[in-house]
């Protein structure tokens, strides 16, 4: 809120992003610790409510805070919150340390594993030229890099083994991966399309967006109360990401007339799908991991759900830049962009389509352990 300028802004972003990281690795595992089965599963969906009915509300507060006080004081709210956070954490949280003896954090691998996301991400968001397929091989190689040293080494970042030995764990993560790739960038296409094909001011925009927030709350605490019904979540899981392939179908068939009802209807089908999905798949997580992988665990679900978001992103932005360049989306350049969307669509849904059999595949009999029950 009080930087100079742009670059201070950004370093500054980035320090946020840092401290977010750690957060975000730890409250799960935290939860996970905490909690037992069947009490377990609806603790995740409570908070995977409250982070969906953030993301319905958040924008709005944050519409109403730039308007009235500048941009500035969004920074300070966030500010403000964390350090009631920070004075609550002492007084409600017992510390519980689960550690291994004679371990040490991977510095090397950390290095390589950062530049090693960061360039495979850069470079498939700018894949329409040849910096980004550089970028994208230099990502690739220093992924390599990286699994190798990680296996040779004592102590790695990313326990490796854990993805070859555990199914549950491996395909659990995958299906996460690829539903936030298939999912993310759905609100920023149809922000567009709403805001420029249907001429919608952005207050209009964002409330047509609402509705599935609101659905995606409703739904993860409902699913949280399924676990006395002992419906297993790994089927709950697989159940979401085809009701998400049914309303991603529906997508691909959006016109410049289409009905603003059936829209938002697609929104409440997308809405109940990812509810469905990403609480009971972050338990399934949690729950195929000994008790001494939980921050590890924890740490591998933020990471998918965000390489997932980006490259959501990516396939977006390079479907748009294939297809219209650096044109603006001006009505000269609108069938391009509708061509463009459809196209999107496409993928998203044969990634969907995919996802759903990568979730199926974890669900093989003893092979899941029994503390993974919702």
């Amino acid at each position: 809120g009080i930087a100079p300028n742009i670059e201070i802004l950004f370093s500054l972003r980035f320090l946020a992003g840092l401290g977010s990281a750690m957060t975000n690795s730890t409250i799960t595992a935290i939860i996970t610790s905490i909690f037992q089965p069947p009490k377990r599963g609806k603790i995740i969906a409570i908070i995977t409510a409250v982070v969906y009915a953030s993301l319905a509300i958040g924008p709005f507060f944050g519409g109403l805070l730039t308007h009235y006080l500048g941009w500035q004081s969004i920074f300070f709210s966030c500010s403000l919150i964390g350090v009631v956070i920070l004075i609550l954490i002492p007084f409600s949280l017992k510390e519980e340390w689960i550690e291994a003896k004679n371990t040490s954090f991977d510095i090397v691998g950390s290095v390589i594993y950062g530049v090693a996301l960061f360039a495979t991400i850069y470079g498939f968001t700018n894949l329409s030229n040849l910096s980004g397929i550089l970028w994208l091989a230099s990502g690739i190689i220093a992924f390599v890099i990286f699994i190798l040293y990680e296996r040779k080494i004592e102590n790695p970042l990313i326990y490796l083994k854990l993805f070859v030995t555990n199914r549950v764990f491996a395909f659990s993560s995958l299906a996460s991966l690829i539903n936030y790739a298939a999912t993310f960038a759905i609100i920023f296409m149809l922000s567009l399309y709403l805001q420029y094909i249907r001429g919608l001011d952005p207050k209009t925009a964002g409330l047509m967006l609402i509705p599935q927030a609101v659905v995606q709350t409703i739904v993860s605490i409902l699913v949280g109360q399924i676990s006395e019904k002992k419906i297993h979540p790994s089927n709950i899981a697989t159940f979401g990401m085809i009701v998400v392939v049914f309303g991603l179908f529906g997508l691909i068939f959006i016109s410049p007339d289409t009905s603003f009802y059936f829209i938002i209807f697609l929104f409440i089908l997308l809405g109940i799908g990812f509810g469905c999905f990403s609480a009971p798949n972050t338990n399934v997580i949690m729950s195929s991991v000994d008790k001494k992988y939980y921050g590890f665990a924890s740490g591998t679900a933020g990471t998918v759900r965000l390489v997932g978001q980006s490259l959501s992103m990516g396939i977006a932005g390079m479907v748009i830049s294939f297809q219209m360049g650096t044109n603006k989306l001006i009505p000269e350049y609108f069938p391009d962009f509708m061509y463009s969307m459809r196209i999107v669509f496409i993928i998203f849904l044969v990634l969907c389509i995919i996802g759903v059999f990568a979730s199926n595949a974890r669900n093989t009999k003893n092979e899941t352990k029994k503390e993974t029950s919702f």
